[in-house]
């Protein structure tokens, strides 16, 4: 485990987007409005072996690294879809959301996210330690889908980035 007297670096975010350039598209009518930028390599490098070599000098300079592997990106605001359905359905909000949670696509998700994963994946080192926070919410439940809420809490505050609680939830899982 870490052992907290050398230094620590934590890694995560969008990887998928940064390495693509493409907005995220959920196959079933989401998706995400901006234009995003993308990674370049550093000169001979591509954007993914840039990425994976800046980790490997970390990791050879004895840091500690915490991967963050990428948070299942939704297409749509969830807070707001939520909002809205309550807004549409107010007598019987509780119970069309237990009988039908909103929910993402997980293999849409696996296959957007399928270069930053081999990148993460074919890092090997005795100071790496990889958080997967799609573990945690996607094809537990229901098959082959990201459960975006529970009945007590709603796991985004927009379309990409956890709740507190989500994100207090995975570290301390980790």
């Amino acid at each position: 485990m870490l052992s907290g007297k050398k230094p620590i670096a934590i890694i995560g975010g969008r990887l998928p987007m940064y390495l693509s350039g493409e907005r995220y598209d959920n196959g079933e009518g989401g998706r995400e409005q901006r234009e995003w930028w993308f990674l370049k390599g550093k000169g001979k490098l591509t954007a993914k072996e840039a990425v994976k070599k800046s980790i490997e000098e970390l990791l050879d300079n004895n840091v500690d690294v915490i991967l963050i592997y990428p948070v299942p990106p939704v297409g749509f605001d969830v807070t707001k879809k939520l909002f809205d359905l309550y807004m549409w359905n107010k007598e019987d909000f509780t119970d069309i959301l237990k009988s039908k949670p909103l929910t993402t696509s997980y293999s849409n998700f696996l296959n957007y996210a399928e270069n930053s994963h081999s990148v993460l994946n074919s890092l090997k080192h005795k100071n790496l330690y990889k958080i997967f926070p799609h573990e945690m919410f996607c094809d537990t439940e229901i098959k082959n889908r990201c459960l975006l809420h529970d009945n007590d809490e709603i796991f985004y505050v927009d379309n990409n980035h956890l709740s507190k609680q989500e994100t207090k939830k995975y570290l301390e899982w980790f």
